[in-house]
């Protein structure tokens, strides 16, 4: 019996890996780390999901690979490298992590993010990527979880 459900754990995480659009780089074999990006970021089409001042996550799109790739509504583009710089350093206080956007073998982009998010696909090849839902940050809420600009003094 222990052997049946070590196999079949095993396979279902070798599919789940297999069909997973969004994994760690080191999954795939790329060798690249955010310095990389943080310093080509102009080479890709950049987007930051969540609020302005306390953003989740960062996108990197390949920019010949922009058509295959839709995002959702609250994507917001940067365009400049003081805004890009704003966006980084907020979300970097929240020790985000790295991962490829590569479906099917297409390398699409990069994410860097604190909490997951999903690339749906939606037609032959076109992909579909969900925003990234708000951080609780200490810096801009208390620690009881209440917003600090709504506590009474």
């Amino acid at each position: 019996m222990r052997k049946w459900l070590l196999f079949l754990s095993i396979f279902f995480c070798a599919c789940a890996l297999k069909n997973s659009y969004i994994v760690p780089p080191y999954v795939v074999g790329k060798k690249i780390d955010i310095s990389y990006l943080k310093t080509r970021w102009q080479d890709y089409f950049v987007y930051y999901s969540g609020p302005v001042y306390n953003p989740s996550a960062i996108c990197f799109i390949i920019k010949d690979k922009s058509s295959k790739i839709q995002l959702h509504r609250k994507w917001k583009q940067i365009k400049d490298k003081k805004h890009f710089d704003e966006i980084f350093n907020r979300l970097e206080y929240l020790e985000p992590d790295l991962y490829v956007i590569i479906p099917e073998n297409q390398l699409l982009g990069y994410l860097y993010t604190t909490d997951p998010t999903f690339l749906k696909k939606v037609s032959k090849d076109k992909y579909y990527l969900l925003d990234v839902s708000e951080q609780f940050n200490n810096i801009y809420y208390g620690g009881d979880g209440r917003c600090n600009s709504f506590t009474n003094p």
